[in-house]
């Protein structure tokens, strides 16, 4: 039985300093935004480029560019708010992977547009588990879908779950030859359907439906046995992020990529993810931003060349418009455009440099009870909307004069103390501040 997620939309565009002045990127933490939490575990885009942000014990956040719907335990059917992994297949369900009651999915709801929990829950209500090296298998880490779309679960000690859409099967290292049963990524080859693991010190191994195969540093040049990610190009290749270096294997021959490698930039060895765009290029979270590698030169995100607070990069996800969606831990995410965003085609195109009105507000700080003035760089006919720190609606405004007005000027009887973000828009200019009330 469906059921539906009960929620609160947030209608918000938000426009932040950094951003005004450079069009290529948007950052979103709990001082600017909605978001819940800054701590992001996984961003992962739907079909429709809305985005699934999860955090680490906040449960999940949507953000199509004007609405963030917030989903967790207290507001909604999923039961755990600590997020391990989003994946979105190919009908646009949403999988949800959780630390301790397994997995949730979620679909659109055909009339209200809503997202309705379908399934499924913790693995063990299906799953008799009576080998007790299988761990938690309710601890998810990762998923992926093969070409017959079967879905394969990675667990924290649990070992490797896949399920047919009838039949739930686990591997451990008792019943099969799986080499550990920690699962840190997982990915499948989409010409041979091969299952590809990275396990936790027991390093990467590959399942044909018959044959396990285990490469790690005794046996092969891989470079580390702990493999945080596993991704697989358009050429087949396989490529291993691990806590010693980035590895590509061709099915024969190993080509390394760390710090010390004279065919190398990476600036960090330890990659906790790895995703490859559309373009093919190779993006790498380390603890020291984000490594770019298009298969000849390197690039790096990081604090300092960007406007992201941290280095800690956790996550990465792409979206069919070009943009780059950043997870970190301390900073929120981030969105990046080289060609300028744009995040919602429905309301208000961010593509390229966008036009401001030039809103100033005073007095900026006020006590509460004055009056305050939005005053504009030029005669506007528009709306102005002022959320508080929960990104709730709690004043709209309108220039009184249907020919345009230089300024809007309100009372703040009905603001509490704290801080608030002033929105401006005359349907094709936008412009924000931020009022801070005493």
């Amino acid at each position: 039985m469906k059921t539906k997620i009960y929620t609160t939309a947030i209608m918000l565009i938000l426009s932040i300093s950094v951003f005004a002045q450079n069009p290529n990127w948007s950052l979103y933490t709990t001082s600017n935004s909605p978001l819940t939490e800054d701590f992001v575990t996984s961003i992962q885009v739907d079909n429709h480029n809305k985005a699934w942000i999860g955090t680490y014990e906040s449960g999940v956040v949507t953000f199509n560019g004007i609405e963030w719907v917030m989903m967790n335990s207290t507001n909604s059917t999923l039961s755990d708010n600590h997020i391990k992994f989003i994946e979105v297949d190919q009908s646009n369900k949403k999988w949800i992977g959780t630390e301790s009651d397994g997995i949730f999915t979620i679909e659109d709801d055909p009339d209200s547009g809503s997202p309705v929990v379908v399934g499924y829950g913790k693995l063990s209500d299906y799953i008799s588990v009576t080998d007790k090296t299988n761990g938690d298998i309710d601890n998810l880490t990762c998923l992926a879908f093969d070409n017959y779309g079967n879905e394969w679960f990675g667990t924290w000690g649990g070992g490797l779950v896949s399920f047919d859409g009838t039949n739930w099967v686990a591997y451990s290292i008792s019943n099969s030859g799986i080499p550990h049963n920690t699962i840190y990524s997982v990915a499948v080859s989409p010409v041979s359907n091969v299952v590809w693991v990275g396990t936790l010190n027991r390093g990467l191994a590959s399942f044909d439906g018959f044959n396990w195969t285990v490469y790690d540093t005794t046996n092969s040049d891989l470079p580390g046995n702990t493999v945080y990610g596993v991704a697989i190009d358009a050429a087949g290749n396989i490529w291993s992020g691990t806590e010693n270096g980035l590895a590509k294997f061709d099915g024969t021959s190993w080509e390394v990529y760390d710090v010390t490698g004279t065919t190398s930039a990476l600036n960090y060895n330890i990659v906790h993810d790895l995703k490859i765009d559309n373009e093919g290029k190779k993006w790498l979270c380390t603890d020291k931003g984000i490594g770019v590698f298009n298969d000849t030169v390197w690039s790096f995100i990081k604090a300092s060349n960007s406007p992201i607070l941290v280095n800690n990069m956790s996550t990465v996800a792409f979206d069919s418009r070009g943009n780059n969606w950043i997870g970190t831990l301390g900073s929120g995410f981030a969105v990046n455009n080289p060609e300028g965003i744009t995040l919602n085609d429905d309301f208000l195109s961010f593509s390229g440099v966008r036009e401001t009105i030039g809103m100033t507000v005073f007095p900026n700080p006020t006590r509460g009870g004055g009056t305050v003035t939005l005053e504009f760089g030029e005669i506007v006919d528009g709306k102005a909307e002022i959320f508080d720190a929960k990104g709730q609606s709690v004043k709209s405004l309108s220039t009184s004069d249907s020919n345009g007005s230089h300024s809007i000027t309100f009372n703040t009887n009905d603001l509490v103390q704290g801080i608030y973000l002033v929105v401006f828009t005359d349907g094709k200019k936008i412009d924000t501040a931020t009022l801070v009330i005493l």
